[in-house]
């Protein structure tokens, strides 16, 4: 049974808790658990008073043993790491008028699978359900405008989520590692995917991202082993460094013509990549665009010229794009046309195994009576 004496209170802050565990029940009157209280101590359920409005700097951090607390009606403030490695939380129910879900507020909490965040929320602060192992049900409020780096980084039994719309940048890190992530509805009003924001995703298969997005950032969907398929609006400006790298699913993907910036290695190890469709105005493709992209074979560069492909994969590739559209009625420069006619004629003997697969390359050597065809 709790004792007034488990407890230290002055000018009604908890400024520190004595006793042994168990129950605890905090005594009427006090306002505030002060920094620390009950950092790494053993309550197993905690019964806060109504009068508590502010929670503190890790005020339970590391209460391994804390099965459940009920925060009353009347809290508004809960303090940078305030819940921070409570690993044996399960569930928590945040009160109306809490605005702010601070720093690592719940980082660590491994067991933590249940959350209930209210309307009043405004913001959710770097890191504050990172580690959140068996978070797996999230519903972020209407009225939600930031939501920092990393906010649930790690948070590996997460399986959807929804954005909502006051959201126009995803922060670095935000679900990085959520390896259960498969469902994902981004907002009209996006504009940015930061660095690694979904990164090692390995669950997400699918992904519709919105018009006015302008950038993608750094390795965003690296080795989002699963992504097989990404339609990249008109209006993105900007493909980060490995944005792309390592989705081993992904078969084909069409870049904008109003993509111009680019960084490298943005389709770095995507080994399924068949087919893609670059700007026009792209004169040069980027250091190691497709590297380690063995099944490219379809490759739409139309500003690049031949000679400046960086391998001869990228070069067949093309020469196979070229030969289709021509089969199709498409009619190219007279610059261009002679290019790639005359490429295709001195690599015949190497690109008959692709004519074998393409009826368009066929029918072009065919028609050019370029040996090898057959």
């Amino acid at each position: 049974m709790t004792s007034l004496d488990d407890f230290v209170i002055q000018d009604g802050i908890l400024t520190a808790y004595k006793g042994y565990g168990g129950i605890v029940t905090v005594p009427d009157g006090v306002t505030k658990i002060g920094r620390y209280a009950f950092a790494q101590a053993g309550p197993e359920r905690v019964l806060l008073p109504e009068s508590v409005t502010e929670i503190g700097y890790q005020a339970f951090a590391q209460c391994t043993s804390l099965l459940r607390i009920d925060l009353p009606a009347g809290l508004n403030k809960l303090s940078i790491k305030a819940f921070w490695q409570c690993t044996a939380l399960k569930s928590i129910v945040i009160p109306e008028g809490v605005t702010t879900l601070n720093q690592q507020l719940f980082s660590g909490c491994s067991r933590l699978s249940q959350i209930t965040i209210p309307d009043s929320v405004t913001k959710i602060e770097s890191n504050a359900f990172a580690q959140c192992e068996q978070l797996f049900e999230v519903r972020l409020p209407a009225g939600l405008t930031h939501l920092a780096r990393a906010a649930f980084e790690d948070c590996a039994d997460l399986s959807e989520i929804t954005i909502p719309e006051g959201i126009t940048e995803l922060s670095h890190g935000l679900f990085s590692g959520c390896h259960s992530l498969s469902s994902v509805t981004l907002p009209k009003g996006l504009k940015k995917i930061g660095e690694a924001a979904f990164l090692n995703c390995s669950n997400l298969t699918e992904l519709s991202i919105p018009e006015g997005l302008e950038e993608i950032g750094r390795i965003a969907f690296a080795n989002c082993v699963r992504l097989a398929r990404v339609t990249l609006p008109d209006g993105l400006k900007k493909l980060g460094l490995g944005a792309f790298g390592h989705c081993k699913r992904l078969r084909e993907i069409t870049v904008p013509e109003s993509v111009t910036e680019w960084e490298h290695e943005i389709f770095n190890e995507c080994s399924a990549l068949e087919q893609v469709r670059l700007p026009s105005h792209l004169t040069q493709l980027p250091w190691h665009l497709f590297l380690r992209c063995e099944h490219l074979a379809d490759l739409q560069a139309d500003g690049v010229p031949l000679s400046e492909l960086p391998d001869s994969l990228c070069k067949r590739a093309a020469a196979v794009n070229f030969a289709r559209r021509t089969v199709e009625g498409e009619v190219f420069p007279e610059d261009r046309r002679e290019e790639f006619t005359k490429y295709i004629r001195s690599q015949r003997k190497r690109l008959a195994p692709l004519a074998a697969q393409s009826p368009e390359l066929r029918q072009f050597m065919t028609a050019e009576h370029i040996e090898g065809s057959k």
